[in-house]
């Protein structure tokens, strides 16, 4: 932000043991621990000031703005309100019970048990790495222009990975044979148990209650066969080590035929997660908290390669 836009104020995090944690607008980090302090009851010689971001001078006329419409005249020091956290631009998520704020670069945590350090992603962990004297000493330490695609080509293949076993485990939880089934009392944990197992530990519970066709079971032990390749290190082998061109050229291939055969995998459990949904949304519809989202015309067309591939056991022992 230009010098010129800047208020003076910013918005800092205040973090003492985590459930006091908070947002404070202040002129200075002293400031802010101070505010807080007096508003809490604590010494604010416990608490710790991270600088969020700069207040811009629009921000701040809409503060005063806000303040008028009410009757009253803008007070700061003061605890940021959701409406301004919108203002600077924050998000907000919950992962794993914890609520998440990300503010130009920088993670806020708010976890009820203890204080969470922030954390730096992106762009801004990426500026602080360069200037870390220790990394520097490691200039030299980089990859060739050739490595850095193929790195790119892995991480696409193992967003694809993840993403194929996210759907299994999305869709099969409820259609498998798990002997474990009766530990869970609710969906959720079940999916989640599901997202434990090895990708080759969900095919053989799958296995014990459908009959899958065998041509795309010939498929699925491929995928499963590079997939293993893939995660366990791959690049670090003789025949891909990718520090040498004809490894390169080796790992280039592996990963275009890994691409090619992952496409009906991912098309035919991604049929297998809208057949659940569609389950879900008719057999339970009376009982979910939340309602499904009802599946497009062209969702509902993928079903039947669901179909095509997958017969439940039952079925076909019962004809």
């Amino acid at each position: 932000m230009r010098e010129s836009r800047k208020s003076g104020w910013n918005l800092y995090w205040i973090s003492y043991d985590g459930d006091e944690d908070c947002f404070v607008v202040a002129k200075n980090s002293r400031s802010a621990r101070c505010y807080d302090a007096n508003f809490c009851g604590y010494d604010a010689e416990d608490s710790i000031a991270t600088h969020a971001c700069f207040i811009s001078k629009s921000v701040l006329s809409r503060a005063k703005a806000n303040a008028t419409k009410r009757g009253l005249k803008l007070e700061w020091p003061d605890h940021a309100d959701g409406w301004l956290l919108k203002a600077v631009g924050a998000q907000t998520r919950v992962i794993d019970g914890q609520k998440e704020t990300l503010i130009s670069g920088t993670v806020f945590t708010h976890n009820f048990d203890h204080s969470v350090p922030p954390r730096r992603i992106g762009e801004k962990l990426y500026k602080h790495i360069q200037n870390d004297p220790v990394l520097k000493e490691r200039e030299n330490d980089v990859y060739s222009h050739s490595q850095l695609s193929l790195l790119q080509m892995l991480g696409i293949c193992l967003a694809k990975c993840q993403e194929i076993e996210g759907l299994i485990a999305h869709s099969f939880v409820l259609g498998a044979n798990d002997p474990n089934k009766h530990r869970y009392i609710a969906i959720d944990g079940m999916r989640k148990a599901w997202e434990k197992k090895t990708f080759g530990q969900m095919l053989t519970t799958i296995k014990s209650t459908w009959t899958i066709d065998p041509e795309f079971e010939r498929y699925l032990e491929l995928f499963k066969s590079m997939r293993n390749q893939l995660v366990h290190g791959l690049t670090t082998t003789k025949k891909y080590d990718i520090s040498d061109a004809w490894g390169q050229d080796e790992c280039f291939s592996f990963l275009v035929r890994f691409e090619i055969v992952s496409q009906p995998i991912r098309a035919v459990f991604r049929a297998s997660f809208y057949a659940s949904v569609e389950f879900a949304a008719e057999h339970f519809k009376d009982d979910l908290l939340n309602p499904i989202k009802p599946l497009t015309k062209k969702q509902r067309e993928e079903i039947s390669l669901f179909a095509e591939f997958f017969k439940p056991i039952e079925m076909l022992t019962s004809t």
